[in-house]
């Protein structure tokens, strides 16, 4: 792909100036349609899709895929991405409310538009800012764009905005009524000087070696193992895991590994279980229909409960905003 200076925009968007969004019907992401929208046009879209569950959702990504796929098939993973047309920056630590952040962007001039994730009510409060850029992007400008950002807001934001093929679930479960869209003008993310970004996790995590431990449990014995190889790439063993598929394919096995890998980034627990369950719900297919899915949950969440327990913690030197840090600035 070709990123020709002249595809470039000024650094300022009229909001009838169309992004590129690339949409999955689901985690498996198979199929994919690209649509060239508006903001305001996604902001309705956001607003008036809802499903019955969570996983029942669309997926969004600012981005151009080709047709690379995994064994699984699927199409959203790293080295599928062709190219960026925006940056997307997930904040799920439910203090800081979107109105809030919402305030940081006026100030600061982004265009950008805010949304708040399926699992969002005002109390816990949880969203989602697209920051699109002015023009066609090489992927190796996610990182410092994305983390360009996340310093503005000191940290904020989950470590999974910083995966390059990450892409997330947009709309509301029933029609939620706290579910909230809003835009913001201002200049193109790649057109505004940014400070020297942060990728780490807001929350942190350990690099040390895992001790020996006399007394090995089934759920942290590979996740122990694990840490000790070079990282996984969460995305392909996630699509490739398959029911009673053979070796590391396999259900168990997979999520074994694949929340070693994601508690060592710094993901929190609610986070590991709703991504590895919604990849779970899909490799089991049909032969899931009669499986007791909040039986598969607490498995899970003793997966990381137990993996945590060995391989605690550090805390992260970079401050956490709060709200009211955020609203001084």
């Amino acid at each position: 792909m070709t990123f020709a200076p002249e595809i470039a925009r000024s650094g300022g968007r009229a909001m009838s100036a169309a992004v590129s969004v690339t949409f999955f019907r689901d985690y498996a992401a198979q199929t994919m349609r690209v649509q060239e929208m508006t903001l305001p046009e996604l902001r309705a879209l956001i607003l008036s899709t809802t499903a019955k569950r969570k996983d029942l959702l669309p997926w969004l990504k600012l981005a151009r895929f080709g047709n690379q796929r995994t064994p699984a098939r699927s199409l959203r993973h790293d080295a599928n991405v062709l190219a960026i047309t925006g940056i997307e920056l997930d904040y799920d630590d439910e203090k800081i409310s979107l109105d809030t952040a919402a305030g940081v962007l006026r100030k600061l001039r982004l265009q950008s538009l805010l949304y708040t994730s399926p699992s969002h009510c005002d109390q816990q409060p949880r969203w989602r800012i697209l920051l699109p850029t002015s023009k066609v992007l090489p992927p190796g400008e996610r990182v410092r764009l994305a983390g360009g950002v996340n310093a503005l807001f000191g940290g904020i934001f989950s470590p999974e905005s910083f995966v390059l093929s990450q892409s997330y679930y947009f709309g509301s479960i029933n029609s939620n009524r706290d579910r909230r869209a809003v835009i913001v003008k201002g200049k193109f993310v790649d057109c505004v000087a940014l400070p020297a970004p942060i990728v780490s996790s807001k929350r942190g995590s350990s690099a040390r070696q895992p001790q020996a431990h006399p007394i090995a449990d089934p759920f942290t014995t590979l996740a122990e193992k694990q840490i000790l190889i070079a990282p996984i790439n969460v995305e392909e063993r996630l699509a490739e895991m398959q029911y009673r598929g053979p070796g590391e394919t396999g259900i168990h096995n997979t999520q074994l590994s694949v929340t070693a890998a994601l508690l060592k980034r710094g993901y929190r627990i609610n986070t590991v279980i709703e991504q590895v369950l919604a990849a779970t719900v899909e490799a089991a297919g049909r032969e899931g229909a009669g499986w007791d899915w909040r039986k598969e949950a607490r498995d899970l969440r003793a997966m990381c409960k137990s993996w945590l327990a060995k391989h605690p913690r550090r805390v992260f030197i970079e401050p956490v905003a709060s709200d009211q840090q955020i609203k001084g600035t």
